[in-house]
C-alpha cells in the first residue's frame, strides 16, 4: 500500500491550502538496526526502539516495584527492562519521513507488560514515539528513560509558565515534628525529600544556550537530574486509593478504598518526543516547536463552490492558550513564560476575561497572562458555501477498554474487616457509656475513626460488587444514575470525615 505526505506551512491561526505532496511507501521490511539523518541529528535505532543520538540514549522502558498508592508514589526495587519481541519493521518510508514499528515486552513476578512502539523520523528537530502500552498485575511502575548526555539546569513546562527546579526537593518536614507543629499538621504530609515532580508539555535540561528536551502529551510526572537523565512515568499500577504504611508519607491521607481500576489493565497510547536545540527552553523557537507538537494542524477535505483557499486570521510569536467569542467579540489569551518581555507584531486592546476594554499594549510582560480583543469580524462576508467537510486527522481516544476486574477474595476480606470493625465499635461504645469526662473525648474519637473506616469499606465493597456483576462494562446508568445505597453511605461517610477531623484537633487540645 502507498499513501501521501503533505507538507504544511501555516502562518498562525487560519485556513491554508495544501500544495505539494510526496508519496509514502509501506514496505513492511524487517531490519535489525536503522539510521536516520536530517539537518538536526543523526539517529541510530537499536532493537526494542531505543534511539542513540551521539552520546544520548533515548527511550528505554524500565519497570520498578511501586509501593505507593493513587495519592503518592514510592519507587521500589528494579524489576527489569522491556525486551524486544521481534525485529524492527519499517512501516512507512519516504525521502522525508520514516515510521518504524517494534514490539517489546516483559514478564516480571506475575506482572506482564507489553508495548507496541512507533518511532517517527522526519525533517524536523523532533524524534517522536507513539507507545501503545498494556499491562496486567499490580504494584509496579513503568518509566521511559532519556539519557540526553546534556548537563545543566532542569526546567519543566507548567500551565502558563516554564519553571526551573532542583532535581531533589529536600525542604520537607521530617516524620517527627515539634509539639506545636504536630498539633496543627494532622493530615497527609510527604516526608524528607522528593524527586518526582509535575510537568505540563515538556521537561528539559539546559545550560542556557543548548537544551535537551522531552515533550509529552497527557503525561505529568517526571524525575530529572543535572547530568541529563530525564525519566517520564508512563504508568503506576496500584489498587488502593491510600495505604497507611508508606515510608515517604505520614498522616491521614484519605479513604481506604479498593480501586482495581488503578491497576491500569488496559491499552493506553502515549505520545512523546525528544529534541536537541541550540537555544533556551523559554525562547520563542522552542515554544513554537512545543506548540506544533502539542497541537498539530487539523487536515480537512472540503466540498465547496468557493474560490478562496487561504484565510490568514491571526498570528503572533507567543503562546496562545485560548481563542473564543464572548458577546460577539473575539478574544485571544496569550501568556509569556519567559523572564523578558515579548513584543507583539502590532498594538492590541487589552481586555479583562469578560471582554471589557482596557489600555493598548505592544508587548507581553514577563511571566504574564493577558487577554486581547481581535479586530477581525466573523460576519457574512466570511461565510463559506461548504457542502461537506471531512476531518482527516481527528484526535483519537487514547485510552482502551478496561480489562481488569475486582478480585472476589479481596471483596471477601473487606467484608471480614467490616464485621471486625462493627464489633470494635460496639465494644468502644460500651466503654464510652461508662467513661469519665476526659476519657470520653478519646473514646468518641476512636469511635469516629472506626466508623469512618467501616463506611469506607462498605462503600468500596458496594462499588466493586456492582462492577464485578457488570463484568467491568460500565453502563450509562451506572455512571450517571444515582444509586440510593451508595448515596446513603456517601452522606454518612462525609459527615464522619468531618466529625473525625474535628476530634483530631480536640484530642490534640485535651
Amino acid at each position: 500500500m502507498e499513501g501521501n505526505l503533505h507538507p504544511v506551512l501555516t502562518q498562525g491561526v487560519g485556513v491554508w491550502g495544501i500544495g505539494d505532496q510526496f508519496s509514502i511507501k509501506e514496505p513492511g521490511i524487517s531490519v535489525e538496526t536503522f539510521e536516520w539523518k536530517n539537518d538536526y541529528y543523526i539517529a541510530q535505532v537499536q532493537a526494542g526502539g531505543v534511539v542513540q543520538v551521539g552520546a544520548a540514549t533515548l527511550g528505554r522502558l524500565l519497570v520498578f516495584e511501586e509501593r505507593g498508592d493513587t495519592y503518592s508514589d514510592e519507587r521500589g526495587r528494579f524489576l527489569g527492562e522491556l525486551q524486544p519481541a521481534g525485529p524492527i519493521l519499517i512501516e512507512q518510508q519516504s525521502e522525508y519521513l520514516c515510521v518504524l514499528r517494534s514490539h517489546c515486552s516483559a514478564s516480571l513476578d506475575q506482572r506482564q507488560v507489553s508495548a507496541v512502539l512507533r518511532l517517527t523520523f522526519d525533517q524536523s528537530p523532533l524524534i517522536r514515539w507513539q507507545i501503545d502500552l498494556d499491562s496486567r498485575g499490580t504494584d509496579f511502575r513503568i518509566e521511559m528513560v532519556f539519557e540526553t548526555a546534556h548537563t545543566g539546569q532542569v526546567y519543566a513546562g507548567m500551565p502558563f509558565d516554564v519553571v526551573s527546579r532542583a532535581p531533589i526537593d529536600r525542604e520537607l518536614l521530617p516524620r517527627r515534628l515539634d509539639e506545636k507543629l504536630e498539633s496543627v499538621l494532622l493530615g497527609q504530609r510527604e516526608l524528607g525529600a522528593t524527586q518526582t515532580f509535575p510537568f505540563h508539555d515538556f521537561v528539559a535540561v539546559s545550560d542556557g544556550s543548548h537544551s535537551a528536551a522531552v515533550l509529552a502529551k497527557g503525561l505529568h510526572a517526571y524525575q530529572a537530574d543535572e547530568n541529563g537523565r530525564i525519566t517520564i512515568t508512563l504508568r503506576r499500577s496500584v489498587e488502593w486509593l491510600t495505604k497507611s504504611d508508606l515510608q515517604s508519607r505520614v498522616g491521614d491521607a484519605g479513604p481506604f478504598f479498593y480501586v482495581p481500576d488503578a491497576r491500569c489493565e488496559r491499552v493506553v497510547t502515549h505520545e512523546l518526543a525528544a529534541t536537541f536545540v541550540d537555544f533556551r527552553v523559554d525562547d520563542l523557537e522552542f515554544l513554537a516547536l512545543n506548540a506544533g507538537f502539542q497541537n498539530p494542524p487539523l487536515l480537512v477535505d472540503t466540498r465547496t463552490t468557493g474560490a478562496s483557499r487561504e484565510w490568514s486570521f491571526f498570528q503572533e510569536s507567543i503562546p496562545l492558550s485560548s481563542l473564543q467569542i464572548h458577546n460577539g467579540q473575539i478574544l485571544a489569551r496569550f501568556y509569556n513564560p519567559a523572564a523578558r518581555a515579548i513584543p507583539l507584531s502590532r498594538a492590541y486592546r487589552q481586555t479583562d476575561v469578560y471582554g471589557n476594554p482596557g489600555e493598548s499594549i505592544f508587548e507581553v510582560p514577563p511571566k504574564k497572562i493577558l487577554t486581547v480583543a481581535i479586530d477581525e469580524i466573523l460576519g457574512q462576508e466570511r461565510a463559506i458555501p461548504v457542502s461537506r467537510v471531512d476531518l482527516l486527522n481527528a484526535p483519537h481516544w487514547r485510552v482502551g477498554q478496561n480489562q481488569g476486574l475486582p478480585d472476589p477474595p479481596v471483596i471477601g476480606q473487606l467484608k471480614g474487616k467490616i464485621t471486625t470493625l462493627a464489633r470494635k465499635i460496639e465494644t468502644t461504645a460500651a466503654q464510652l457509656a461508662q467513661s469519665t469526662a476526659q476519657e470520653r473525648y478519646h473514646l468518641q474519637h476512636q469511635i469516629y475513626v472506626l466508623q469512618r473506616e467501616l463506611l469506607e469499606y462498605q462503600l468500596s465493597v458496594r462499588l466493586n460488587e456492582i462492577k464485578l456483576a457488570m463484568g467491568g462494562e460500565l453502563t450509562y446508568e451506572y455512571l450517571y444514575t444515582p444509586d440510593e445505597e451508595i448515596a446513603s453511605i456517601g452522606r454518612q461517610l462525609n459527615r464522619l470525615r468531618i466529625q473525625r477531623r474535628i476530634y483530631d484537633y480536640v484530642i490534640q487540645a485535651v
